[in-house]
C-alpha cells in the first residue's frame, strides 16, 4: 500500500492532525491506556494473607493445642500467625503504596504533528491517525504503523 492510501485510510495527512481533530478523535476512542489491575482493599489483603496454607496448619495446631489443655504451645503459634499475617500484610501494603507512587512519576511521552508542527504529548493522548516522529532512543508506542522509515540499514 502506497503512503498517501495510508493517510487516507486513516483520515490523516503528513502534516499531521489539528488539535480540533485529536480532540474529537480522543472523545470517540478515548485515552490511549492500559488497563490496570484494581487496587485492592485491607480487607482483601488481610484475607490474602490469612489463607496461606502455614497461618492455616499453624491455627489449626494452636486450637488443638488449647483443646487438650497445652496453653503455652497454643500462645505461642497463635503469636507466630499474628505476627506472620501482621508483618505481611504491612510489607505488601508498604510495597504497593511505593509501587502505585513510582507508576503515578513515570510520563512517557511521544513527539506528534498536530497543527503542522512537532508537539511533546503523553502517551495517553495519543489518537488514531496521529503522526509520531520517533528519534534513536525514543520508546515507541506498540499500536502505531511504521509508514516512512529513515536511515534504514
Amino acid at each position: 500500500m502506497e503512503v498517501p492510501e495510508l493517510f487516507a485510510l486513516l483520515r490523516t495527512s503528513p502534516s499531521g492532525l489539528t488539535s480540533a481533530e485529536a480532540e474529537e478523535r480522543l472523545a470517540q476512542y478515548g485515552r490511549n491506556e492500559v488497563s490496570y489491575e484494581k487496587r485492592h482493599d485491607w480487607s482483601w489483603r488481610l484475607l490474602v494473607a490469612i489463607r496461606n496454607p502455614l497461618v492455616i496448619l499453624l491455627t489449626a495446631l494452636s486450637a488443638v493445642s488449647f483443646v487438650t489443655g497445652d496453653l503455652r504451645p497454643g500462645s505461642v503459634m497463635v503469636l507466630m500467625v499474628i505476627l506472620g499475617v501482621g508483618l505481611r500484610f504491612i510489607q505488601e501494603f508498604r510495597a504497593d503504596t511505593a509501587a502505585a507512587k513510582l507508576k503515578a512519576m513515570i510520563s512517557v511521552t511521544a513527539t506528534v504533528i498536530r497543527d503542522g508542527e512537532p508537539k511533546d504529548i503523553t502517551f495517553n493522548q495519543l489518537v488514531p491517525g496521529d503522526v509520531i516522529v520517533l528519534s534513536a532512543g525514543d520508546m515507541v508506542p506498540g499500536d502505531v504503523r511504521l509508514i516512512l522509515p529513515k536511515d534504514v540499514l
